[in-house]
């Protein structure tokens, strides 16, 4: 019986030795199948990875660079049993579908994603930018009051000294303020970029639809792509949305209250954009709902930053 014998150096030899391989005739067959069964599955499997649809949205209403106001709370819960929630009574997801997966990227992000994933028993999957902590109120009250204590007075023999020192000009900014704001741009960038990649090429999402909440300015924003030539760094550069026709060049800082619907064909393209606003009824419908850039009415009783 014709034997198939492979040393650990590759030659061939037609004998048996004990350092190698002996195959039977059944054997190598069995071998070929599996190995024509392994090339037909990994030939099904699709070229791209793409999701079918992408639901993009902002964070909702926010108190502080860390939380959001009374206002974005109730939007997070408004999603949830309208549009993005398990049951939503005008859910955007197709009939008997689920969300892939929702994603999120800063405090804001995720406080407002959660109830709705909740719903669907999902985790909200983080690409975790946070803003640098800020000083605390004891600490920032200790300096209030260490910079009211007036010096010692000089003693009456001895003439009180003119100080020369010159003082940087500031114009009242701060600086490390600046620099912090730097720093957090470029890690939400880094994160989208990332975040975008996986969405776009992770198998669990093919065909399926996956929800991005988002910072708006990294959703769109035409002065953050004009200061940074040569990258992309919105969703609206990344995902090629510019492709499309009514896409907007930025995002308004005043507008929570709309859904960016991006449908993609099987290799990732875009083919489909809508702009959907958000409506609320029932316990939510006092919710601000203002068309595209127009002013959301908030004010400070709402303890929302405006």
């Amino acid at each position: 019986m014709p034997r198939l014998l492979v040393r650990s150096g590759g030659t061939v030899t037609g004998g048996c030795f004990m350092a190698a391989f002996c195959f039977s005739r059944l054997a190598f067959r069995s071998l070929l199948t599996l190995v024509l069964t392994g090339a037909g599955f990994f030939a099904a499997l699709p070229a791209s990875a793409a999701p079918a649809r992408i639901i993009i949205l902002r964070h909702g209403e926010k108190q502080d660079a860390y939380r959001l106001c009374p206002v974005g709370n109730e939007r997070a819960q408004a999603l949830a049993a309208q549009y993005l929630g398990k049951g939503a009574k005008d859910s955007l997801f197709p009939a008997g579908t689920a969300p892939a997966a929702i994603l999120a990227v800063t405090l804001h992000t995720m406080e407002l994603a959660a109830p709705a994933a909740a719903t669907w028993a999902l985790p909200v999957v983080m690409y975790t930018a946070l803003p640098e902590a800020p000083t605390s109120p004891r600490k920032k009250r200790a300096k209030a009051a260490a910079a009211t204590i007036a010096p010692p007075a000089p003693p009456p023999s001895a003439p009180a000294a003119a100080s020369t020192e010159q003082k940087p000009k500031t114009g009242g900014r701060d600086p490390g303020k600046r620099a912090r704001k730097a720093d957090f741009t470029q890690l939400v960038t880094s994160r989208t970029q990332q975040a975008v990649h996986d969405v776009l090429t992770d198998p669990r999402f093919t065909g399926q639809t996956v929800v991005m909440v988002w910072e708006h300015d990294h959703i769109a924003d035409a002065a953050l792509e004009a200061a940074n030539p040569g990258q992309e760094v919105t969703l609206r550069q990344l995902l090629h949305l510019g492709a499309l026709p009514d896409v907007p060049a930025s995002w308004p800082s005043a507008t929570y209250d709309y859904f960016w619907i991006v449908d993609l064909d099987p290799d990732g393209k875009p083919v489909r954009f809508t702009m959907q606003r958000q409506v609320f009824d029932g316990a939510f419908a006092t919710l601000p709902s203002n068309e595209w850039g127009a002013p959301n009415g908030l004010t400070a009783q709402t303890r929302c930053a405006l």
